[in-house]
């Protein structure tokens, strides 16, 4: 009975620490657009 009920919450903190991993990297990818943009403009 214990198992189940804690098979969710597992799935949920996983769940979080993958959409932050995934949000860092778009972020990270936004920044080196934005420099070597800014790079190539100047």
């Amino acid at each position: 009975m214990g198992s189940p009920a804690s098979t969710p919450v597992n799935l949920r903190r996983q769940s979080f620490p993958r959409r932050g991993q995934i949000k860092l990297k778009i972020i990270k990818g936004l920044f080196r657009s934005a420099v070597t943009i800014c790079s190539h403009g100047h």
